[in-house]
């Protein structure tokens, strides 16, 4: 008998992270990555096209409007019944819901699922080019903040101003840089995780 299958897309600022789900085993089949690149979508369809068939597809999107048009209309050629931004059942408690990042909306979901039995609510991190931190108490999203991931930040160093290098961060990064270096690596690794710790 065959599986029932479905494929997440998560198409981020970096990176485009795909899952194929068994929805009877409830458990991931396969997963790829891919840098967020002109022809990421027919990559997509490719690594896609090993299973026949999917009963739904989803997409959540935080890339720019011409990339999530690509990979959604790659996605959409596969099969399948086709959702862009599904609703992730939250009640959103914030100024403009419609402009809450799906990933976020996801992340939280996400938690809820997995500790279904928390009744105080979460604190949902998520790092990877920004870092999000967010709140939820019961079904309801109340909001969080958005700043900037190491390798952003480490751009934004290097880009504008003069003399500070562009350095790649890394875990286990002392606070004490010895050299310009290890001083501006030190800050965007250590500074990211006090901003994570203090949001």
């Amino acid at each position: 008998m065959d599986m029932e299958l479905a494929l997440t897309a998560d198409l981020g600022n970096s990176r485009l992270k795909l899952c194929v789900w068994s929805l009877d085993r409830k458990v991931v089949v396969e997963r790829a990555t891919f840098d967020v690149e002109l022809g990421v979508g027919s990559r997509a369809v490719e690594f896609a096209r090993k299973y026949r068939s999917f009963l739904a597809i989803g997409m959540s999107s935080v890339a720019s409007a011409a990339r999530e048009s690509e990979v959604a209309e790659a996605l959409r050629g596969i099969g399948g019944r086709f959702e862009l931004a599904p609703d992730a059942g939250l009640t959103i408690d914030v100024r403009e819901p419609a402009r809450v990042g799906r990933d976020r909306l996801y992340a939280a979901r996400g938690a809820l699922a997995a500790e279904s039995t928390c009744d105080t609510g979460f604190v949902i991190v998520d790092a990877g080019t920004a870092l999000t931190v967010d709140a939820l108490v019961g079904s309801t999203f109340l909001g969080g903040a958005i700043a900037p991931g190491p390798t952003l930040l480490a751009r934004a160093l290097a880009e504008h101003t003069a003399r500070l290098p562009l350095v790649e961060p890394s875990v286990g990064t002392p606070a004490l840089g010895k050299d310009t270096e290890a001083a501006v690596r030190a800050g965007v690794v250590v500074g990211f995780r006090g901003a994570a710790r203090e949001l």
